[in-house]
């Protein structure tokens, strides 16, 4: 069985196929992960500068990233599947975006039984793991990570200090 805590302890690099919004990457970059978008326009990174949350697109898509996490309509699944495959995720989140049968809330999971098990179904058949139990930020923000991160500007500072 996963173990939602030690698949985030696990990451490092995430790419968000949507996202409910800004809450999602600034908790993740905060976390210290590497995080990419993907959108009709490309992909791109994003990066935190003074607590505002900073897209630079990318010419290229990511080499590979170990989780995708997704925020489309069920229609769009198979394709944004086969978007974390192609980029080597070990992962899949998918977050409905659904507080329940008609009700949207941008950090809610819910899916009908059915919906879900579909869902599970797809994405496990193509050997990734799926989650989707919990809004990512949320998961993340309980779990209290930090990553390390390596500034190598800084670390030259350092040496020049007396």
């Amino acid at each position: 069985m996963k173990s939602i805590d030690r698949i985030l302890e696990q990451t490092n690099s995430m790419l968000l196929i949507d996202w409910p919004g800004e809450h999602c990457p600034s908790t993740l970059l905060r976390a210290g992960y590497v995080v990419f978008g993907h959108d009709p326009q490309g992909y791109a990174r994003y990066e935190l500068h003074a607590r505002k949350l900073v897209t630079y697109r990318l010419s290229d898509p990511p080499r590979q990233v170990d989780l995708a996490f997704c925020y489309r309509p069920l229609d769009e699944l198979s394709e944004c599947v086969a978007t974390a495959q192609k980029l080597g995720a070990k992962v899949f989140w998918y977050q409905s975006g659904f507080a329940g049968p008609s009700t949207e809330y941008c950090r809610g999971v819910w899916l009908p039984d059915d919906m879900r098990e579909k869902a599970r179904r797809l994405v496990e058949k193509v050997g990734l793991v799926y989650i989707d139990e919990v809004y990512i930020a949320d998961a993340v923000e309980a779990l209290d990570i930090c990553k390390p991160r390596h500034f190598p500007e800084t670390a030259e500072i350092a040496k020049e200090a007396p």
